[in-house]
């Protein structure tokens, strides 16, 4: 509102058609209305898309996005981009630390649904039951839930951890090694969960195919 009447002023002293003014007034209308809580959860191997296909959510849908990369290294009080030692790797990215991340994620998770906020929590969640675990949390806030299924191809995710490494900003740390060991334990979506599921091309992502299915299953506007 500041910036419209700031807008205000200056196109009435450069006679404007008010364009700019009408903007701002508008964006001040949308962030006005209350947000419909939601919980969604992303599923899909290291460079997949996840992170990419979660960011837009929140720009379309006003979501708060719980990052997996991110939290982790916070448990440890390390910067998100923190570069691991590779004698500490077995001790971050092992079974005790993962249990410790995925709870964390749910109890912010349960933060953000409280506080009337929509949620996306960008993980991999590979295994069935922590999927089966964020759909009860989902329940018991009486939200909707929605489970979002990115698949790419094996070019486009060592282009991506390629890309990763090169830059080194990433929260990220997986690699090819990583992927690798990712594809011998998925554990695919039942049937079950296909019902609450968008399956989205992680390769060429199709956003308002995404945002159509997300309404189909009462997730999102």
């Amino acid at each position: 509102l500041v910036r419209a009447k700031v807008a205000a002023i200056r196109g009435a002293q450069a006679g404007a058609d008010g364009t700019e003014l009408h903007a701002y007034l508008g964006l001040a209308d949308r962030l006005r209305q209350p947000r419909r809580p939601f919980l969604a959860i992303t599923h899909g191997l290291s460079g997949s898309g996840k992170s990419h296909i979660a960011a837009r959510v929140v720009e379309r849908l006003g979501a708060v996005r719980l990052r997996s990369d991110v939290e982790r290294k916070r448990l440890l009080g390390r910067p998100a981009d923190a570069e691991t030692p590779e004698t500490e790797k077995v001790a971050v990215y092992g079974a005790g630390m993962g249990e410790r991340t995925y709870a964390r994620l749910a109890d912010l998770a349960r933060t953000v649904l409280d506080a009337g906020y929509p949620a996306i929590v960008d993980a991999t969640f590979l295994r069935r039951e922590r999927r089966l675990a964020f759909a009860r949390l989902a329940e018991e806030a009486g939200v909707p839930f929605a489970l979002l299924d990115i698949v790419a191809s094996r070019e486009v995710i060592d282009a991506r951890l390629g890309a990763r490494a090169r830059d080194g900003h990433d929260p990220s740390e997986a690699d090819a090694a990583v992927v690798a060991r990712q594809r011998g334990s998925v554990e695919p979506l039942g049937d079950d969960e296909r019902e609450r599921a968008v399956t989205i091309d992680g390769d060429a992502p199709d956003l308002d195919r995404l945002w159509d299915e997300l309404g189909a299953i009462d997730v999102g506007v």
